[in-house]
């Protein structure tokens, strides 16, 4: 993230031939891209996520970020939270469709041009204008996967091979926001997220949205008030 917040950033850490530069010097037809770019993009999810899993963990340890309160009345399911936590990062319709997406956009060069360049800096608004465009899509989709059948008349079956196997969690817990199925995260994340990438452009704002979207999006499952990511997601 701090990478970002500067124009010589890159230069002062990696060697120019180590990243593109297709304002000045177009890719070789053909060619793979450098993979720094998208190694960056990942560190930069995983960096977020460490983040968001320390703050849960001294949130429901009453260590900080103020009382504890239960979303819903019953209070939240008892669970392990180490157990709960690898059991996260190993879902396959997580972090490992998301790793491949982010992968396979990226070397194949199905991202847009300017999204290789390291030229330029942070445009904010930007920024804002990408999150609520991602954030807009995901809402579009996901009532989408509740409505579409009944466009088609096909008795729920659509909703029930994609979205409902995450309401399966009545009383869902952070660790539980990308648990669900491969069609759900198909059609619910990499959809909007391929969408976003072609409308607002720029790889500054690949590196933020990358971190920013799965950590804003784990709040959504908790089964505590998160005050601080809360208003985190409201601002964004």
């Amino acid at each position: 993230m701090c990478l970002t917040c500067g124009s010589d950033r890159f230069e002062t850490l990696f060697p120019r031939e180590w990243y593109d530069n297709p304002d000045q010097h177009p890719a070789t037809p053909g060619a793979w891209p450098s993979p720094l770019g998208l190694s960056l993009g990942i560190l930069a999810v995983i960096v977020g996520q460490i983040a968001v899993v320390i703050y849960h963990w001294l949130h429901v340890r009453k260590f900080a970020f103020g009382p504890v309160e239960a979303v819903q009345k019953s209070g939240p399911e008892p669970h392990d939270f180490f157990h709960s936590l690898l059991e996260h990062f190993s879902q396959p319709e997580g972090f490992v469709v998301l790793g491949g997406y982010l992968c396979g956009t990226w070397m194949f060069r199905l991202m847009p041009q300017s999204y290789y360049s390291f030229e330029g800096g942070i445009v904010w608004s930007q920024v804002l204008q990408q999150l609520l465009l991602q954030d807009g899509l995901q809402m579009l989709m996901h009532l989408g996967e509740h409505k579409v059948d009944s466009l088609f008349g096909s008795k729920q079956w659509f909703y029930r091979k994609s979205h409902k196997p995450h309401h399966r969690f009545t009383n869902p817990k952070l660790f539980d926001a990308f648990n669900g199925s491969l069609s759900d995260t198909f059609f619910m994340i990499l959809v909007p997220l391929f969408a976003t990438a072609h409308i607002c452009r720029s790889v500054r704002l690949k590196l933020l949205r990358d971190c920013l979207v799965g950590e804003l999006f784990s709040p959504s499952s908790s089964n505590y008030s998160m005050p601080i990511l809360a208003l985190s997601s409201v601002v964004c």
